[in-house]
């Protein structure tokens, strides 16, 4: 297995992956609430993903 990293991409810019614990919760900003989310208080850790050069196999993990 090789390690790597797992990506999101906006535009051209390519951005970590996340764990986030719990649900989903959406900030709001003057009660408004977005597309951004809400981590305060919450453990957040970055994905590694490890692939498979002979089948190309994903396994992700939360390190």
């Amino acid at each position: 297995m090789t390690r790597g990293i797992a990506t999101y991409r906006i535009n051209a810019n390519y951005y970590p992956l996340h764990w986030i614990e719990g649900e989903p919760r959406k900030r709001s900003l003057l009660g408004i609430k977005g597309q951004n989310l809400d981590v305060s208080g919450r453990e957040l850790r970055e994905v590694t993903a490890f692939r498979c050069r002979a089948c190309g196999f994903v396994e992700s993990y939360a390190l």
